[in-house]
């Protein structure tokens, strides 16, 4: 008899996500331009790739391509953006984590919720785009309200979310290497 796939099955997760946020925090003690280059390209790149999600989406949307070159798009870059901000907020949390204590400025730890609330709105949009792509005539209600979800609030939570990371790591008033060092 085959054993049940429980959430034994996800537990690998939780010890990659926390080895992550310890390479950033290891990182960047030793190596603090090479974090600083992924910490300012990281967030960018994000907010570019949900754009083009937006867009590819939207496409979808008005012309009722359901699998053609679009979907392969939007579905291609809706990966990339769950691995890029994967392993992007984790890092930047650790980096977050050893620059407030190298500084002395323990506030500043409450900082990296924002790249780990953007983790958890792109995995949240990522499951609601699965629930459409694989419905089995469910209510019209249920499918106006994913649409909702996945097309309307999950992007704007992002791009809020990716922008004001990104804003953090520029802050007015001082130059992106100076705001990125700490």
């Amino acid at each position: 008899m085959p054993r049940s796939v429980g959430p034994w099955f996800l537990m690998w997760q939780y010890p990659l996500f926390l080895g992550l946020i310890l390479a950033g925090f290891l990182a960047s003690a030793r190596y603090p331009r090479g974090t600083n280059a992924l910490l300012a390209y990281t967030p960018f790149l994000s907010f570019a790739v949900t754009m083009l999600l937006v867009l590819t989406g939207l496409h979808r949307l008005l012309t009722r391509d359901t699998w053609a070159v679009a979907h392969g798009v939007h579905y291609f870059l809706a990966h990339v953006l769950v691995v890029l901000v994967g392993v992007g907020a984790p890092v930047c949390v650790g980096s977050v984590v050893q620059r407030s204590i190298a500084s002395r400025r323990y506030l500043g730890i409450f900082v990296g919720a924002i790249p780990l609330l953007s983790f958890l709105l792109v995995l949240f949009g990522a499951f609601t785009g699965y629930l459409l792509s694989g419905y089995d005539d469910p209510p019209a209600p249920s499918i106006l309200r994913f649409h909702v979800l996945h097309g309307g609030l999950a992007p704007i939570g992002i791009l809020l979310l990716l922008f004001s990371w990104w804003r953090w790591l520029h802050r007015p008033g001082r130059s992106p290497a100076a705001s990125r060092d700490g």
